[in-house]
């Protein structure tokens, strides 16, 4: 899992009125369940504060991050257990944080990813994926192959060092338990092909005027060494227009061949039902 680091201060009062003050300085309030218990053996939070400008970056992302807090000098290895966000603006309201370490099971939500190309859409039909998370619970070193990230992997195999990604994972068809991994040895210098997450940036101009945007393929198979392959790809969407879309082909990233073909869509602007009206209005003030 990835790791980020966070900045937090102890709150010195609670309630209604304290947490309120905190959110009109643009700060969040929180708490962090640890090993500490009550006199009823359950969990006791500890009440901190962190800048909203901090959780950001954790909040809005497809990702599972592993927190490292740093509350007044104290550091405390976490993950996001809830979040409550206001029923009309959507601002962010609490978290709360499950503190967690390298030998204690939890159980979070992971990304499903589907490989390969099914029969029946060669046949026409269209894929769906019924569910986008899976719950799995081990402890939090080990979900590793249980995210949508390429991840290197420097194996260390009885003092031998080996640096690979994978290729292949095979699973029970049944339990979901793992079964087998095959690792690729790569080098500096060795071209590989991998799927990299696709990054969309900036406000589209056809969402400006109403419309959707929409992500149509989440990855972009890219070759080359694997020390040249970033972590995402970024595609500036600010010039798209409404009813326009980016194909493969108008892509070009610096030290990357594109694998995947030229002619698929990787994003588009769609019309809405706002956009359709505000077009229609506009047409009718000309007349």
């Amino acid at each position: 899992m990835r790791e980020i680091s966070v900045n937090g201060q102890k709150r010195a009062a609670v309630g209604k009125k304290a947490t309120k003050a905190l959110r009109k300085e643009g700060l969040v309030p929180c708490n962090i369940y640890g090993e500490k218990r009550n006199e009823k053996g359950l969990p006791e939070a500890e009440a901190f504060y962190v800048p909203f400008t901090e959780l950001r970056k954790v909040i809005y992302t497809p990702h599972v991050y592993v927190v490292k807090l740093n509350i007044e000098g104290s550091e405390r290895v976490a993950i996001i257990k809830e979040l409550q966000f206001h029923p009309v603006t959507d601002a962010l309201l609490h978290i709360d944080f499950y503190e967690v370490n390298e030998t204690k099971p939890i159980t979070v939500g992971i990304p499903v990813k589907l490989n390969g190309l099914a029969e029946g859409v060669k046949a026409g039909g269209k894929l769906n994926l019924a569910i986008r998370k899976l719950d799995v619970t081990a402890p939090y070193k080990q979900i590793v192959i249980y995210t949508p990230h390429v991840y290197v992997v420097k194996l260390n195999i009885e003092g031998s060092e080996r640096v690979a990604i994978i290729k292949e994972l095979q699973f029970h068809p049944v339990t979901d338990a793992l079964l087998h991994i095959d690792f690729y040895e790569v080098n500096e210098t060795k071209p590989i092909t991998v799927g990299i997450p696709v990054k969309l940036n900036g406000l589209a101009e056809g969402v400006k005027a109403g419309g959707k945007l929409n992500l149509a393929i989440r990855k972009l198979d890219v070759t080359a060494p694997y020390k040249q392959i970033p972590e995402v790809l970024d595609v500036d969407v600010t010039a798209l227009q409404l009813g326009k879309s980016i194909k493969v082909a108008e892509l070009q990233f610096e030290g990357l061949e594109i694998a995947t073909p030229k002619e698929v869509i990787v994003c588009s602007v769609k019309a809405t039902r706002a956009s359709r009206s505000a077009a229609a209005a506009a047409e009718t003030a000309e007349a």
